[in-house]
């Protein structure tokens, strides 16, 4: 299975793979590809199911012959787009997609429907995906094209125009927050490139430094242990029969392998079932590419990733010896890169200013300071609110996520009613509940205190995560919040609901950063992931925990346990 899953990963990085040097245009080039290669299988399903429908009903009607005419052209344009793409390096293909992607979502629906109705949200996908396959400015140029459509659309079909000018001010601003975004991921990676280029540098001249030192001590044994000894990177020699000769303790501790186990070994009784057979051919052919140059390549042992360093070793006459290999555990590092990355591609502290400014004119508008709106203006400014505060929480969401494990939030605390922390969350999700025509009920444990000491702002976003998590995945019901004290020394808050369940093998999960269940359903409501494992570092910070109780078709039930007397303010 997994040689199958290797040599199916392969072909799909060969068919979305561009050979570009400029690693930006690389990058624009593959995620043009992956947009282009998931249009052409929409097609070609298309065009599949309308000819299989004919054939079933017995004719090929009008409706079926333009459903498959129309996908083959458009299957065929998109080949020619994927082509153009891997040929050369140039953001033609990229300009021919979202051109066409302007036309096609212009003509997709009533003219009515496109220029103010329930197709002008999809307008703002061309002017996103401009921002990041062509150039971050490039998002004010498409959301110009996209407001000249609607007005020739408009006035070509006798629309009224009159929504035009706040539509055209919503589509600004969104390029304005695509351009950001885009800006400041590309800053990030050519700041995130610089630096691997340096620590490659300097690891390469640490490893050749090392391989030096090596030869010029090979007749001192001793002093060549002593040096072995004293780093702290673990360093293992091969000799020119690939068997291990020489290790240092710092290796051994590294592997987790004694001693024994590692001298006389070759590299791929070494790895054993410790790495995946497709990791292991790659380490042995880049083996192999050491006995002629350096070699620098990150590996996975076990539950480690390693950063691993190869070059040759000769002596004076030039005749090769074998290989010295320097190895440095980097799971840290590779962890934080890869949780670096994810932040700065969805959020900076640059984005916050523009998603204020966008709420801050969205309510003059919709408190009409200057002048009155009309039905249609009034509904997107409360469409504009209700997304630009969905995107405000996933940017707050992620800021505590970044604080919590930067070890900055700290907790205030000071005393609170119990009663209105309840009422108060109650209040927030209360819209929500309504909208799913579910219940919330509320009920304090008459021997709970009616005042507790604690931070009532990070206890209620506990609350309102846990409770708005309920009403997400619940369909029908109630959901049920209960504040108790089950001893002397504690008290809990308890959220159950009668939803649809957590499987037991996601159960020890669900509290990881950006872990969602079942993404054929969570994809239905908004998020990342972010809320339970915010609540869980909360938790853990107040000095609690929380404990969870589900069974697949019954609900789930999330129960927070906190000390009554709370330790004195502390920091992550």
């Amino acid at each position: 299975m997994s040689d199958f899953r290797g040599r199916f990963n392969q072909r799909l990085d060969g068919l979305l793979r561009v050979d570009y040097a400029d690693p930006v245009q690389a990058r624009r080039g593959r995620l043009l590809n992956v947009l282009l290669v998931g249009s052409g299988i929409a097609g070609i399903a298309a065009v599949v199911a309308a000819a299989l429908l004919a054939m079933l009903q017995g004719k090929f009607g009008p409706g079926a012959v333009s459903i498959v005419a129309s996908g083959t052209v458009g299957v065929l344009l998109i080949l020619g787009l994927y082509r153009l793409n891997r040929a050369r390096p140039s953001r033609v293909a990229a300009i021919l997609f979202v051109l066409g992607l302007i036309v096609i979502l212009t003509l997709s629906d009533e003219p009515q429907q496109v220029v103010a109705g329930r197709s002008t949200v999809a307008l703002v996908l061309p002017i996103i995906m401009a921002s990041v396959l062509i150039a971050p400015a490039a998002s004010f140029i498409v959301a110009g094209l996209v407001g000249l459509s609607l007005f020739g659309l408009a006035v070509a079909n006798g629309v009224s125009v009159g929504p035009l000018l706040l539509e055209i001010i919503e589509f600004l601003l969104i390029a304005l927050v695509g351009w950001l975004a885009a800006r400041s991921l590309e800053n990030a990676l050519a700041e995130l490139q610089a630096i691997n280029r340096d620590l490659d540098r300097r690891v390469a001249e640490r490893t050749k430094d090392l391989a030096e030192a090596l030869i010029q001590v090979q007749a001192e044994s001793g002093k060549n242990q002593a040096i072995l000894e004293s780093i702290a990177d673990g360093v293992i020699v091969f000799d020119d029969q690939g068997q291990a000769v020489v290790a240092n303790p710092a290796i051994s501790r590294l592997l987790d392998l004694p001693a024994q186990q590692l001298l006389g070994h070759n590299p791929l009784d070494l790895t054993g079932d410790r790495v995946d057979a497709a990791e292991r051919a790659a380490i042995l052919a880049r083996l192999g590419d050491a006995l002629d140059h350096t070699v620098a390549f990150t590996l996975h042992w076990a539950k480690k990733t390693l950063s691993a360093n190869f070059a040759p070793v000769h002596i004076n006459s030039g005749r090769q010896r074998g290989v010295v290999g320097v190895f440095r555990d980097v799971t840290r590092e590779a962890e934080l890169d890869r949780m670096k990355s994810i932040f700065v591609s969805m959020v900076s502290h640059e984005l916050r200013t523009p998603i204020n400014a966008i709420l801050g004119y969205s309510e003059i508008l919709r408190e009409r300071v200057y002048g009155p709106l009309t039905d249609k203006q009034a509904n997107l400014v409360e469409r504009l609110l209700t997304n630009t505060q969905r995107l405000l929480g996933l940017v707050n969401d992620l800021l505590d996520r970044t604080q919590l494990e930067a070890g900055q939030l700290s907790l205030r605390q000071v005393e609170f009613s119990v009663a209105k922390l309840l009422d108060d969350a109650s209040a927030v999700v209360a819209d929500m509940a309504r909208t799913r025509g579910l219940e919330v009920t509320t009920k304090i444990a008459a021997d709970l205190p009616d005042t507790l000491e604690g931070d009532p702002r990070r206890l209620g976003q506990i609350l309102i995560n846990l409770v708005s998590n309920a009403i997400k995945f619940t369909d029908h019901g109630t959901i049920s919040v209960r504040l108790a004290r089950p001893d002397a020394a504690h008290w809990v808050m308890e959220v159950a609901d009668t939803g649809r369940g957590i499987p037991l093998d996601e159960q020890a999960h669900v509290f990881d950063w950006f872990h969602q269940v079942d993404s054929s359903v969570t994809r239905e409501q908004a998020g990342v992931g972010l809320g339970l494992s915010i609540v869980k570092q909360l938790v853990g910070l107040m000095g609690g925990e929380i404990k969870l109780q589900s069974q697949v078709g019954q609900g789930s039930t999330f129960t927070v346990v906190l000390p009554l007397r709370p330790a004195q303010e502390k920091a992550a």
